[in-house]
């Protein structure tokens, strides 16, 4: 994802981030940028996977109760 920032060397200085953060650029350096979207894809995947086993879960429970309603 591009958003137009400097490319980050490791060696920008904090006068340089903040010049980009009052030029309305949502991050300072590209490696806060992926830094910031890695926590959201972290995140993202944290709720799929919830989503995943309450499916399965759920899944499991229809089964029960049709094996039960078969005795």
């Amino acid at each position: 994802m591009e958003l137009g920032l400097r490319q980050d060397d490791g060696g920008s200085s904090e006068r340089d981030a903040a010049s980009d953060r009052v030029k309305g650029w949502p991050f300072g350096t590209r490696r806060d940028e992926r830094w910031i979207l890695g926590k959201a894809f972290t995140v993202q995947s944290i709720l799929a996977k919830i989503l995943s086993l309450a499916q399965l879960n759920d899944t499991r429970r229809r089964e029960n109760v049709h094996a039960r309603e078969g005795m």
